[in-house]
């Protein structure tokens, strides 16, 4: 069975409507048999907004690796950590930009994701520790961070799209 191969597939795309969601999810399960994994029927569906004051950006045929990383805050605290990372978000774009910034309206709430690009597993170290040489990045990591429960970061690679979504 190739789905016990794949520990997850992530599908990141942009929709306009909430109709045009449901749409490409229906095509999703009607044409499960193209993809080259099998989907699960009971697969969880994510639906995240992205911060107004962070552009998605498309992928574009990049390669190289993503990292995603998901913050779970304490209840009620959204705002405030939009407001601190906000403060330092431009500073840390001098460094590497992310694809996006989403909080979750479905699924696992009171969360946080966000998807950077790099070339190689060594240039985010690299970025990584340039960007904390910078105070106000460093002032805003650690203000974010009582507005913490979990943290987890994955590292994905791109696959060739898929074409009934």
């Amino acid at each position: 069975n190739r789905s016990s191969d794949l520990a997850e597939f992530i599908y990141v795309r942009k929709h306009d409507s909430y109709a045009e969601l449901e749409e490409a999810h229906g095509r999703l399960i009607k044409e499960q048999n193209a993809l080259p994994v099998q989907v699960e029927r009971n697969q969880e569906v994510v639906i995240l907004n992205p911060f107004p004051w962070c552009d998605v950006k498309p992928l574009n045929g990049q390669t190289g690796i993503f990292e995603y990383r998901s913050y779970t805050l304490k209840p009620g605290t959204l705002a405030q950590w939009a407001h601190c990372f906000q403060q330092g978000f431009e500073d840390r774009k001098q460094y590497s930009e992310p694809l996006g910034i989403w909080f979750s309206e479905v699924g696992q709430l009171n969360a946080v994701h966000h998807i950077w690009h790099y070339e190689s597993l060594q240039h985010r170290i690299e970025v990584r520790n340039q960007a904390l040489l910078n105070e106000v990045w460093r002032e805003t990591v650690r203000g974010t961070a009582p507005f913490l429960q979990t943290m987890w970061s994955r590292i994905l690679r791109p696959t060739k799209p898929l074409d009934i979504l």
